[in-house]
Formats: C-alpha cells, structure tokens, sequence
C-alpha cells in the first residue's frame, strides 16, 4: 500500500511530463486517436470515482436520518460506515444497509423492523434508480448501457468486470462515438 501511495504521488506531481512522454511513443498520425482515449478514460473513470463518491453521501445521508428519526446509538459510526460501503463497488452495497439495523437488533427493544424496511427501500432506490442516473450523467452513457455494463462485466471478469464494466462501457462509448463522427467527416 505504501508503494501505491508513493507512485500515486508521483504520478499526480509528474503527470503532465508522463503524458508527453506517452504521446512521443505514438506515432504522429495516431495521436488524435490517444487524445480521445486519453479524454475518454479520464472522464469515465474519473466520473465513476465521482458517481461512487455521490453516492455514498446520499446513502449516508438517509442513514444519518433513520439513525436520527429512530434514537440510534452510535449514529456517526454507522452513518460513515454505511455511506463509506455504499461506495465501494459492486460488494459494498448490498452490505451498506447492515450497520444500522446490526445496532437496532442489538437494543433492547429496539425498532429493529422499520430500520430494516427504511434501509431496504434506501438500498433499492440508491441502487436501482439513483446509481444507472447518476452513472449516466458522470461518465455520459445511457441508464440502460449502466446497468448492462454491470451484468455483462460480471459475466465476463466477475467481481473485477462489475466495478470495471461501467467506466470500460463508457471509453468504448466514447472511442465509438468518436469514430461514427470521423465517419462522417470522410464520407464513409
């Protein structure tokens, strides 16, 4: 981990020298080409880093009012706990809704089924409307494109092809997009 961090810092510092270096590796008539891939992977995976960040806010945020409405103890704790799941791709969800409803089933008397029922609809609504929006909107494909991105990463890489389908989904979007308009262009 440390490593990554110090290349991680590197590459941030040194990223303007690194990215020349790459386009001299390019032969000339292809760096239009690289320029697009480069633009195109940067917003989508950079959108996707923003997409999982929004929301694991607003999975926090939900979870900060039923802990609120309901006199949860331990709130903060699992407040972050449940937005910081919610951001983690593919696994972290469908575990993100646990914390509160792991303290309400702990208390004495505790209103351990409206919790659950609560979080059951904030986890279906984060993750069957709000995310293939949300993803839309940041790495600029359609809803649709979203959610089968998902299924077919999954089928094809598993675990890795889920969390990595959506930001792929969109390069290939992009590069295709990019390719119908200098279609155009040449008359082809």
């Amino acid at each position: 981990i440390l490593i990554l961090v110090i290349l991680s810092i590197y590459i941030a510092l040194d990223r303007e020298d690194i990215t020349a270096f790459l386009y001299r590796l390019v032969p000339p008539a292809y760096v239009p080409q690289a320029r697009v891939l480069q633009v195109s992977v940067s917003r989508s995976f950079g959108g996707f880093l923003r997409g999982q960040l929004i929301m694991g806010l607003v999975f926090g945020l939900f979870t900060a009012v039923v802990n609120v409405a309901f006199g949860l103890p331990y709130a903060a704790v699992t407040t972050v706990a449940a937005g910081v799941l919610q951001m983690i791709p593919f696994f972290g969800p469908f575990v993100s809704w646990m914390p509160p409803v792991l303290v309400a089933m702990i208390m004495p008397n505790g209103p351990l089924l409206p919790v659950a029922i609560l979080m059951a609809i904030a986890w279906f609504v984060t993750m069957n409307i709000l995310q293939p929006r949300l993803m839309s909107g940041s790495v600029g494909i359609h809803p649709i494109v979203v959610l089968g991105s998902v299924v077919v990463g999954s089928k094809i890489a598993g675990i890795p092809g889920a969390i990595f389908g959506i930001p792929i989904a969109a390069v290939i979007s992009a590069l295709f997009c990019h390719w119908v308009a200098r279609s155009r262009e040449h008359g082809s």
